[in-house]
């Protein structure tokens, strides 16, 4: 893999694209220059490939298609004769249409079925993208149709940002991938090819909560019913009783339907509880300790299961508070539950290892 800039990379979910550009465009950037730079670097890996020769590149309806048709008139391809292929009669998104409106003023761009005619050495895959249907999905027409043809050809193949089809049974093979900012999830070379990472000019404040970040959430389901949106448990307080009912109101607002915060009698009496949270009172007085341990696995175990655990907020280090987190990491473990491990209670983990079966993270 080549490639990747500075600052923090990790292995992106193909939705954190649409997060990125959302807080991006709410902080002013223009997105269109985020998809000139995503084309101008598509195309300095397209010119290094295919010498002289000929080009085609497929372009799809999304963003994805838009970086296509910006590389396809890019000056590092001055040296090439470029065809364009569109698998539909316009795009979708405001900033797809402008850079097919400007490619447009310079290629002719055929639209599927009608295939341009050239003795090509490459072909430039820019149908789906991170905006397409998830990992494995089996492609529809008229995307299917095209990739079909395209693999026909047996020329070699470079895609852009995330191959058409990945994983999927229909997907096509490129030699090479140029995706951007970091790989997404389930690339790898034999997918890919050749895994080109390049930078975005994305500002540094697109991580940090924004609009964007809404979308990481399901949509409301105008017929859901209560606890179709999850159940979680919050397991916390002790020497503080703020913190647990906090977590708790937050997953409250961020759409779980069934919040349950557990808490030692003393923090649960020190309580204003809102009416969004259910309150579960531990058998422990002042702190947690192993005596509520059995109350919690019951609890994991009975018809309320939750679908993810919160452990940590307010809990302080009395006691054997760590010892009694500890088993809760295993019971958690044990049921394949998320878990979400904050504040004191990170000081139970392991120094420099995750617990075996834990499936979680640490705040």
């Amino acid at each position: 893999m080549n490639g990747a800039g500075e600052g923090a990379r990790w292995a992106m979910h193909w939705d954190e694209v649409a997060v990125f550009d959302a807080n991006s465009a709410s902080i002013g950037f223009d997105e269109y220059e985020l998809m000139k730079a995503a084309g101008e670097a598509l195309a300095g890996e397209v010119a290094k490939n295919s010498g002289e020769g000929d080009v085609l590149f497929l372009c799809g309806p999304g963003n994805n298609g838009g970086d296509g048709f910006v590389a396809a008139c890019s000056a590092s391809l001055a040296g090439n004769r470029v065809s364009v292929l569109s698998s539909h009669e316009s795009s979708k998104t405001m900033i797809s249409s402008r850079a097919r409106e400007m490619a447009a003023k310079e290629l002719p761009i055929h639209v599927w079925p009608e295939t341009p005619e050239g003795d090509w050495t490459l072909i430039v895959d820019c149908l789906l993208g991170a905006g397409g249907p998830a990992e494995g999905t089996e492609l529809r027409p008229p995307i299917i149709e095209v990739t079909n043809w395209a693999t026909s050809t047996g020329l070699p193949v470079i895609s852009c940002d995330i191959p058409t089809g990945l994983g999927g049974p229909d997907s096509l093979q490129p030699i090479r991938t140029v995706t951007f900012h970091s790989p997404k999830m389930g690339m790898s070379e034999s997918g890919c090819g050749e895994i080109v990472v390049s930078d975005l000019p994305w500002p540094a404040e697109v991580r940090n909560c924004g609009v964007g970040d809404a979308n990481r959430y399901p949509s409301m389901d105008s017929e859901a019913s209560k606890g179709d949106r999850g159940r979680l448990l919050v397991v916390g307080g002790g020497p503080y009783h703020g913190a647990p009912i906090l977590s708790g109101m937050a997953a409250a607002r961020s759409g779980c339907d069934l919040v349950h915060v557990a808490m030692p009698e003393q923090a649960s009496s020190r309580t204003k509880w809102p009416p969004s949270l259910i309150p579960e009172i531990l058998p422990d007085s002042e702190f947690l300790t192993l005596e509520s341990v059995g109350t919690l696995s019951s609890f994991v175990d009975s018809g309320r299961s939750p679908d993810a655990i919160v452990i940590g907020p307010g809990i302080g280090r009395e006691g054997d508070s760590m010892e009694a987190v500890r088993e809760v990491l295993s019971v958690s473990a044990s049921k394949s539950i998320p878990l979400v491990i904050d504040a004191d209670a990170i000081s139970a983990l392991p120094k420099g290892e995750w617990p075996p079966g834990l499936i979680g993270v640490a705040t």
